[in-house]
């Protein structure tokens, strides 16, 4: 009985605190979302004008020109879409894409820590959030989802056993990140990193078979946008 009282106080008290981060994340990006930032800064403006652009069809990168990889573009251009040309659906999916990253997190932390000190880390990263933003609509913060999933799903297979599935997965998230923007591969980079030296420190070069599943997630989102450019 104690044992499954313990159990449901700690379900309790995970629901809680996914619950805190859902009303939480919309209240601190508030300092972000058109009703407080009247006029978007210039790398978020380029971003708006060419999703703009596209919803207009224009063609990217022919038409339309910045030098960033596809996938920010695209988000501003679904972003404006929902919210029918307002800059308001376009901070609705920066709540979408925050939110996601902080559950990612916490699900992550979880695995090794309790709720309570999961629960200080969060909430400390999410009320510095503010300082790092620099008025949002930037290419970091779409990659956070992305990024945790990386981690996440690469600790789940040193728990759980490395499948190809997962190290597919993961290397889908690291492509994502990385097709934001190119120098947000470096959390793939530190994974691929920890299994090269691992296998040389083990000697278990066996085990260097897990990049290629992750190869083969980025090489799959990367074939899928020269294909879409191609048909362009």
């Amino acid at each position: 009985n104690d044992m499954n009282e313990n159990v449901n106080t700690g379900k309790r008290s995970r629901v809680i605190l996914f619950a805190l981060l859902a009303v939480l994340v919309p209240m601190v990006l508030v300092v972000v979302s058109p009703a407080v930032q009247g006029t978007p800064g210039r790398d978020s403006g380029i971003y708006l004008y060419t999703g703009w652009r596209m919803l207009e069809g224009d063609s990217l990168y022919s038409e339309v020109w910045d030098h960033k990889p596809p996938l920010i573009f695209f988000i501003e251009a679904a972003g404006l879409g929902l919210g029918g040309g307002s800059v308001w659906g376009v901070w609705a999916l920066q709540v979408v894409f925050v939110l996601a990253a902080f559950v990612l997190a916490a699900v992550l932390l979880l695995q090794f820590s309790s709720v309570l000190e999961t629960g200080w880390v969060l909430f400390a990263g999410l009320f510095t959030l503010f300082f790092v933003l620099h008025g949002g609509n930037f290419t970091e913060e779409y990659a956070l989802p992305f990024q945790f999933g990386a981690l996440l799903l690469f600790f789940l297979g040193e728990r759980k056993g490395h499948t190809f599935w997962r190290n597919f997965a993961t290397g889908v998230m690291i492509a994502l990140a990385f097709h934001l923007r190119q120098n947000l591969i470096g959390v793939g980079i530190a994974i691929g990193l920890v299994v090269v030296l691992r296998a040389v420190f083990t000697r278990d070069f066996r085990s260097l078979r897990r990049l290629v599943g992750m190869a083969a997630g980025f090489g799959l989102v990367t074939v899928l946008w020269i294909a879409y450019f191609a048909v362009q």
